[in-house]
């Protein structure tokens, strides 16, 4: 959206769908890029993180020492919300995400004020 606003600045004419940037750091792992999802699920690099579970009474839960518990989520996700709310986009799947992460971990990193 801001990049019809802004049509000298370089960085907003670049493509930032997942699919892109799956493609554009992974695109020798990537066995089918037809679309994002296939993208993702074909790439054999992802394949390679499992997340460990512990066993518990009933069944099993995720490791939460894990990096998709303590650096993704920090490095990542983080990341594109401040960016978000600096563009005043929206980004309800994300915020989902985070709380869940933050419930997890109990560690606050998305306020209720954003």
């Amino acid at each position: 959206r801001l990049a019809k606003y802004h049509p000298d600045n370089r960085n907003l004419q670049l493509d930032y769908s997942m699919k892109s940037c799956v493609m554009e750091n992974y695109k020798e792992q990537v066995l089918n890029s037809w679309d994002t999802v296939s993208c993702i699920s074909s790439n054999v690099a992802f394949g390679k993180h499992k997340i460990p579970y512990t066993k518990v009474e009933g069944g099993v839960v995720p490791t939460l020492k894990h990096k998709f518990f303590e650096t993704d989520l920090t490095h990542g996700l983080t990341t594109w919300k401040d960016m978000a709310l600096m563009c005043g986009m929206e980004t309800p799947v994300i915020d989902l995400i985070i709380r869940w992460n933050q419930r997890l971990n109990e560690k606050e990193y998305l306020t209720v004020q954003g």
